[in-house]
Parts: structure tokens; sequence; C-alpha cells
């Protein structure tokens, strides 16, 4: 707050402000798809604002939680949650050509594993090999300006190397 941000903690504090400086804070324990797809909007139309371009990072913990702890509901529930802010991102960045969206994770979580030996069944079985973070690639999308930049395998500090070098940031060199 004192260097001009509103701290935010709930979707009724986030739509309260009009513009400016925001620092949002969601409790994992409150997202809900509703809150995540409406802060990524209000955020989007916050930062929009700024004539220098922004940088928005929209997180939903509920996967990463959904592997720790073998939930695979939790796991759904939160890449749907992620895919309706994707959405909203992508919906922002086809009106507003300047926009680069991305979508990646920082690492897979629970080893989680799809059962049932390709025949069609009612419900599917899942099987966790860890309940720690793997070393399974993460994919990485794109869209927007730039995209092409991100095609391929990528490691996650690389990802961070480019957005760096793109939003002209000191102390991230471009990689080869």
């Amino acid at each position: 707050r004192q260097r001009g941000y509103a701290v935010v903690r709930s979707i009724a504090e986030l739509d309260a402000v009009p513009s400016g400086k925001i620092l949002g804070f969601m409790a994992p324990a409150n997202n809900s798809d509703d809150k995540i797809v409406s802060a990524t909007r209000k955020a989007l139309q916050v930062l929009s604002k700024n004539k220098k371009g922004f940088f928005l990072m929209v997180e939903c913990p509920l996967p990463d939680h959904g592997g720790h702890s073998h939930d695979s509901s939790a796991i759904v529930d939160g890449i749907q949650q992620l895919d309706h802010a994707v959405k909203a991102a992508l919906e922002f960045a086809q009106k507003e050509k300047h926009t680069l969206v991305l979508v990646t994770a920082d690492h897979e979580t629970g080893g989680l594993s799809l059962t049932g030996k390709g025949k069609k069944v009612a419900s599917v079985n899942t099987v966790f090999s860890t309940g720690s973070h793997t070393a399974v690639p993460v994919p990485l999308f794109a869209f927007g300006p730039h995209a092409i930049r991100f095609t391929g395998m990528k490691d996650n500090t690389e990802v961070a190397s480019i957005c760096g070098e793109l939003l002209h940031l000191r102390g991230f060199p471009s990689k080869p």
C-alpha cells in the first residue's frame, strides 16, 4: 500500500477499484471458476489502461494441490477453471492485437496416469506415481505476437528469459 497499490482479497474488493496499481490475493480456499474468470477479466480491464503495457499471471493452485494429495477431482476442477480464465484472456487478445497469451505450468505433480487399457469405460481410473513433483514435461501454448518464440520444448527458465527479453527487463538475457 505504501507504494500506491490497492490490496484486494475478494472479487467485491477488486470490483471496487476503478484503476491503478492492484495487488490481488485470492485465497486458494475461496477459488472458484467465477472468481478466477472475474479476477482475470477485471485485471485485463485495469491493466490495459497502462500505455506501457503489462504482465499478468493467473494461477490456480488446485492442479498442484490435487497432485500432491492424489485428488483427481481437484485437478479436473482446477484445469476447468484455468480453461475459462484462458478463454477470457484469448478473447481479450483477439481484440487487443498486441497481447501475447502464454499458458504453461512450472511442473507436473503426482505422476497422474489414466488406466483402462484403451477400453471404453463408464468412469476413468486414476493412478498416481508420487505425491511430489515429477520431471514430466509440461505443455506450453502461446497465442499472439512473438508466439513463435515459444514453440518446441522449452525449459521453464527459458520461458522466463524470453518473457524478460520481450518486456525489456534487466537481468533476463536471451538464451541461445
